[in-house]
Formats: C-alpha cells, structure tokens, sequence
C-alpha cells in the first residue's frame, strides 16, 4: 500500500453492505487493506460480502442490521469494537425509494415513512453514538452518506461508482 492511502488499516462499517454499492465499497476499500463490519438487513448478502472479503485475504465482519433499528446498529458497532476496537468510518449506505403510487396514498404513505427512517433519521444518531463507542465524544467517525435510494434511481453506473471509490483518499484523509 502506498503511504498516501488513507484507508488502508481503517475501521469502516458500512451499512447496506450486502449488495450494490455497499458491497462494492466494501471488497474496494478492502482491497485496499481496511478492516471492514458489513452491516445489512439482509444478514446472507451481509455473510456473502464479509465471506467475499476474507476470501481474498482480507478482514470483514458480517452482521445483520436494520438501520430503523436503533438497538441492531448499535449491536453493529459493538461488533466493529469487539474485533477493531474502533470505528473510524461509518458509510450509511442503507436506502430504499418508495415506489408506491400516490394515488395509493395509505400505502404510499406508510413506504414514505420507511424511507425516512432509512434514509435520513438514521443518519442523525451514527456520529454521536460511534464517538461515545470510540471513548472521546470529540472525535467520532468520519460518517458519509451515499444515498442508495438516489443512486439506485438514477440508474447508477458501476463505473462511476469504481469513481467515486477512487475520490476516498482525498474524502478521508485528515
């Protein structure tokens, strides 16, 4: 690993790590020597990814996590602390886009609701709660969200995505 490469030895967790672009982020980062959680509602994609990993030499934990669930995160992070001893970075990736017609509001409605649970209210509890884990409320993990839901949507490219994972060393250093 070059001396430049600000992820290598990281702590990353990574929620949604069981497909698309969490698995991705997941086996690039590490591929690139970080030391990974794969956290995702779906605990066989999450064992896939981690299996995937270690595979190819690398250090990955699975666990199944819905993100709605404030008790199965924070069980994710016990997870990373258990084997790491730390978090560094924390990738909400878990999303979902509500496809329900609106012309079907009861049920479009209760989708709606989901997606804010998924896509946003999570993101306001990972950087306090991983900075008590990390013992120094100041510090806390680098937390980014990819929002899948968007990125799923848009009909996003892997290429593009294989991008953006290039971009990582310049988002993390510090």
């Amino acid at each position: 690993m070059p001396a430049t490469d600000h992820v290598h030895d990281k702590v990353i967790l990574i929620t949604g790590a069981g497909s698309g672009f969490g698995r991705l982020v997941a086996t690039q980062a590490a591929a690139r020597g970080a030391k990974l959680v794969c956290a995702d509602v779906n605990e066989d994609t999450a064992r896939q990814t981690a299996g995937a990993i270690r595979d190819a030499g690398g250090q990955a934990h699975a666990v199944r996590a819905d993100v709605t669930a404030i008790d199965e995160l924070r069980a994710a992070v016990r997870l990373a602390l258990e084997h790491f001893g730390r978090v560094d970075v924390m990738v909400n990736n878990a999303g979902t886009m509500p496809l329900a017609f609106f012309s079907d509001h009861e049920r479009a409605l209760q989708a709606w609701h989901r997606c804010i649970d998924i896509n946003i209210n999570i993101n306001a509890h990972t950087d306090e709660y991983i900075a008590c884990c990390n013992g120094d409320a100041d510090a806390g993990a680098r937390v980014f969200a990819s929002d899948s839901a968007i990125k799923k949507r848009a009909s996003f490219k892997m290429k593009d995505a294989r991008n953006q994972i290039a971009a990582l060393p310049n988002i993390s250093a510090g």
